[in-house]
């Protein structure tokens, strides 16, 4: 089972909702957050115990994983302080 997030900046305004974030039924992998500076955006991706690790978005290999706890994250657009709220609900 997963969980959703949304993630706010409230200075620049960026926002993405209901991010999967989680195993699924899937055992061997595990969707997780992270940050692109390439895209300058924040989704999820598949993350598995060995292989590379890319950006959901542009493919970029150089992402940063962020933790999926409510949280304050760097905003990979304007570099503020972000919020990542857990929403209620699950995906399997």
């Amino acid at each position: 089972m997963g969980e959703f997030v949304d993630f706010l900046c409230r200075f620049c305004g960026y926002r993405e909702s209901d991010i999967p974030l989680g195993r699924g039924r899937k055992s061997s992998a595990e969707l997780k957050l992270f940050s692109c500076p390439n895209c300058k955006s924040v989704g999820s991706t598949w993350v598995e115990a060995e292989g590379e690790v890319l950006c959901g978005l542009c493919y970029h290999p150089d992402i940063r994983l962020m933790s999926p706890v409510p949280a304050v994250v760097d905003c990979p657009r304007c570099g503020e302080p972000a919020r990542v709220r857990v929403k209620e609900g699950r995906w399997e």
